[in-house]
């Protein structure tokens, strides 16, 4: 009889314990209002953007009018810090386009980085991991990915 009681005391606790971390998860992935607001101001056309925080930021990955993947980026207060668009690399301006290829041949994949108050970068990622930047006349340009 004893070991029955621990038994449902042990499974009882597993139980609680399981849902009081899924509900820890949900409130950690509820996006705060502002943000929502932000992004729905900056991308009226995205549909069923999915939501991550991670390190105080605010992640959505979804597809944009174009069908482009995209990923944006808020801080807590709903403040856009960029969006990274993936782009063909036929997309791309002819300069960066030109740049890229003679440097980097064909294993590379490209997105497009928009920034508030900030000129455009094209990123250019190699297979191996290295990311490359680049200004819309093909000018290799520094920037820091705060993600």
């Amino acid at each position: 009889m004893k070991n029955i009681l621990v038994g449902i005391f042990l499974l009882g606790s597993v139980t609680l314990f399981a849902q009081d971390n899924r509900d820890d998860h949900e409130r950690n992935n509820q996006v705060p209002d502002n943000v929502q607001h932000s992004f729905q101001r900056d991308n009226p056309n995205a549909q069923n953007p999915r939501w991550e925080n991670k390190n105080g930021q605010w992640h959505s990955a979804y597809r944009d009018k174009d069908n482009r993947d995209v990923d944006a980026y808020y801080d807590g207060n709903g403040q856009r810090i960029d969006t990274h668009s993936h782009y063909d690399e036929n997309e791309l301006p002819d300069r960066v386009r030109i740049v890229a290829h003679k440097r980097y041949h064909s294993n590379y994949k490209t997105y497009r980085i928009d920034r508030p108050n900030s000129q455009v970068l094209f990123q250019i990622r190699l297979d191996d991991g290295r990311n490359f930047y680049y200004d819309e006349h093909g000018k290799k340009r520094h920037y820091e990915d705060r993600h």
